[in-house]
């Protein structure tokens, strides 16, 4: 293990990680990265590309001055929720959990366009599938349907959900 320097003085107050990327949010809603991917293809992990054990301030939330307030990680895509209650997602999206309406895979954050007009107040990840309940009460689930997960009864007509 190696001590993450970079991070020391920055008040961490949440971490989540997935098979290739661990995430830390800090108390001013800034999102640190430490991750195997290449910039260019989400798909593609070497550790020759990055120095895996420095972590670096997510530039699509600084760019956009986005503070975020949460984040979770599936098992290899990312969700994360700022201030206003927008959801972000990133990753993985073969099974329609990034929640785009389609399956491909993302390297850098997105808005979650289907419920940028809700306030949502709660968001967690399955293995290939996400959560987010929103301000008014309304529950959304998307992403791989395969066990059942985003509520489907019968599993062989929709495999992915790929919109909450």
């Amino acid at each position: 293990w190696k001590k993450l320097d970079i991070l020391t003085g920055k008040n961490v107050i949440k971490i989540a990680c997935r098979r290739d990327e661990a995430l830390f949010l800090d108390t001013r809603g800034t999102v640190w990265s430490c991750s195997t991917l290449n910039n260019t293809d989400p798909s593609y992990v070497s550790t020759d590309d990055y120095d895996v054990t420095k972590p670096t301030k997510m530039e699509y939330f600084m760019e956009n001055e986005i503070d975020i307030r949460d984040i979770k990680c599936g098992e290899n895509f990312s969700i994360a929720i700022d201030f206003d209650g927008q959801i972000y997602s990133w990753g993985n999206g073969q099974d329609g959990q990034l929640g785009h309406g389609e399956l491909k895979s993302l390297n850098e954050p997105r808005l979650i366009d289907r419920l940028k007009n809700k306030v949502i107040t709660q968001i967690e990840c399955g293995r290939r599938h996400c959560y987010a309940k929103s301000e008014d009460g309304m529950h959304y689930l998307w992403g791989s349907n395969y066990y059942q997960e985003c509520l489907k009864e019968n599993r062989r007509d929709e495999i992915s959900v790929n919109l909450p």
